[in-house]
């Protein structure tokens, strides 16, 4: 079932990607996706994950995600979708699918720490995965922030799962060079806080190593499409 799923996760990923899910309706697409999570909720007995669910979409509401060509996506398609593909690579306690769906809610809220509701598990998995320094250039900071997040099991798969969401799909809201910008920060951060979280966590070789395919896929692509565009932006 699990393999099942994560193939079709896999299909609405690429369709994503390259802007071709016109042929769906999106709202659709998150209400499908939805309705998995909760069946994983009511099957598992996920009581953080139920409750992170309610939360999320609560603090996405009325948030879209960044889009050159002006299409309205709701933001809350991106933790949903995170959350999706750690259940699909066979990921699916409570407090990790939790954390997965809260992992930007400080980040994109007033919230300045999660509820005592949830467990100390997900508030400091949350807390790890927020970054502080937002908007800052700040190399050390931003070493400081990985080095963290490779220190636990479901930080690190979360950080790896939201990043490889957000490259397949920075076409769409990023500029050229912004993409690249995103590109080297992956090459410099992210890939080494996988390959640093993989030595101490045995289980999650497997699905880091389906996880850089996708990447490397998608930065070569877009590396190849690049270039041009950056020279264009430079011209104007």
């Amino acid at each position: 079932m699990i393999a099942g799923v994560f193939c079709v996760l896999i299909l609405l990923f690429e369709k994503y990607s390259f802007k071709e899910r016109e042929a769906f309706s999106l709202q659709n697409q998150i209400n499908k996706s939805v309705d998995v999570l909760k069946q994983l909720i009511i099957r598992d007995g996920l009581g953080q994950t139920e409750q992170a669910l309610d939360l999320t979409a609560s603090v996405h509401a009325g948030q879209f995600r960044k889009n050159k060509k002006g299409k309205a996506i709701p933001a809350v398609i991106h933790p949903v979708t995170v959350a999706l593909h750690a259940a699909a690579l066979s990921f699916s306690e409570d407090e990790l699918l939790a954390a997965a769906l809260l992992h930007d809610a400080l980040e994109d809220s007033t919230l300045h720490e999660l509820p005592g509701s949830f467990s100390l598990g997900v508030r400091e998995a949350v807390d790890t995965l927020t970054y502080r320094g937002r908007g800052k250039a700040d190399t050390s900071a931003m070493l400081a922030y990985y080095h963290a997040v490779a220190q636990n099991r479901g930080t690190a798969l979360i950080k790896a799962l939201d990043r490889c969401h957000n490259l397949a799909t920075m076409s769409e809201g990023f500029t050229a060079s912004q993409q690249k910008t995103y590109i080297k920060e992956t090459e410099h951060y992210v890939l080494p806080m996988m390959a640093g979280a993989e030595k101490h966590f045995e289980d999650l070789k497997r699905p880091f190593w389906l996880v850089r395919y996708q990447m490397a896929s998608v930065m070569r692509t877009a590396a190849d499409d690049l270039t041009g565009d950056v020279l264009t932006e430079m011209n104007h």
